[in-house]
């Protein structure tokens, strides 16, 4: 029994499967290249804060080529925001500092994040800490 050969779907055939093969060496532009954490700071570095007034402090994070990203814009797989006096001001999970009396401390963050995993791709993650100078009037 001979089998019959359609040009014409053999065309075709061979047409989509080139188009499949192509594809897959073409890099489509939608995966960002590798990011690299390299210092995480908090915003503002300093603060002068009367009694009963509270400060919201938050954090970026630099790369190595010098993008600047959000801290809540980053997977952080890690954070704590802590007062170096605690009896001058608090601060809360969320980087909510409450002045408590006239002193000076130093608000810290310590963190281990990733660049946002939606968005670049990376392997490595970055721990760092940072402080702000707080004083309160």
């Amino acid at each position: 029994m001979k089998m019959k050969v359609n040009p014409v779907k053999t065309a075709i055939l061979s047409l989509i499967c080139l188009f499949m093969l192509n594809g897959c060496d073409k890099d489509d532009g939608n995966m960002s290249e590798e990011v690299e954490i390299k210092q995480i700071t908090i915003n503002p570095g300093e603060v002068s804060m009367a009694v009963g007034d509270h400060e919201d402090f938050s954090a970026i994070a630099i790369t190595c080529s010098g993008e600047q990203i959000a801290f809540w814009d980053l997977n952080v797989l890690d954070a704590r925001w802590w007062s170096s006096d605690t009896s001058i001001f608090t601060v809360l999970a969320n980087g909510v500092a409450t002045a408590k009396k006239t002193g000076d401390a130093y608000c810290i963050l310590e963190a281990t994040v990733k660049p946002d995993e939606s968005g670049a791709q990376s392997l490595l993650s970055y721990t760092g800490r940072d402080s702000a100078f707080v004083s309160i009037f």
